[in-house]
């Protein structure tokens, strides 16, 4: 609600009323046409996720029962080893001097090998070929024509399937950066 609602009348303006405050704390960035509580609950998550990562392995929690130091060494070992791998993991995608001198070398590789796998002349290709060519992207995390997820079954939710789909979304996240020579 708006902080000044007492002073609101809501046969005049019910949206300022209602939504008053949340819009004087929250701004779309100029690549956002649209918001909604789940795109907030999401940013919140990464800005959390990322102090995670940016911090040294907690030797203690303030905030839960649970703490590193409970757990038996043996766990605690693996378990500091996963947080390392993936600290390792965020850094590596962070670290854009490196990604920059490696260039476009990465992606070449991966168009050449599905170019090896799916030929780009329609006769040497086959149905056979262009799916050994998404299940490649799929195995090195490359979204392409298919997104693969796990998720619980309709029928009995006690199981997990692997669920096969179109992808979230193809192309750009926001239509400005068709417009820029530099992306595109």
């Amino acid at each position: 609600m708006s902080p000044n609602y007492q002073d609101i009348d809501p046969c005049t303006d019910f949206e300022q009323l209602t939504c008053g405050g949340w819009t004087d704390r929250h701004d779309l960035r100029s690549d956002q046409e649209d918001a909604f509580t789940g795109t907030f609950m999401a940013e919140s998550s990464e800005t959390l996720l990322r102090h995670i990562l940016e911090a040294p392995y907690p030797k203690s929690s303030k905030h839960s029962t649970f703490s590193p130091a409970q757990l038996l060494g043996t766990l605690s070992s693996a378990d500091q080893d996963n947080f390392n791998k993936l600290k390792d993991a965020y850094q590596a995608c962070i670290d854009e001097d490196t990604i920059k001198a490696k260039g476009i070398k990465p992606l070449a590789e991966i168009l050449y090998q599905v170019a090896e796998i799916y030929p780009v002349k329609a006769s040497k290709s086959n149905r056979d070929d262009l799916a050994d060519a998404i299940t490649y992207l799929a195995k090195i995390g490359v979204t392409s024509l298919i997104s693969l997820d796990a998720g619980s079954d309709l029928r009995n939710p006690e199981l997990v399937v692997v669920q096969a789909g179109p992808p979230n979304e193809i192309g750009l996240p926001a239509k400005e950066n068709y417009q820029d020579v530099k992306i595109t």
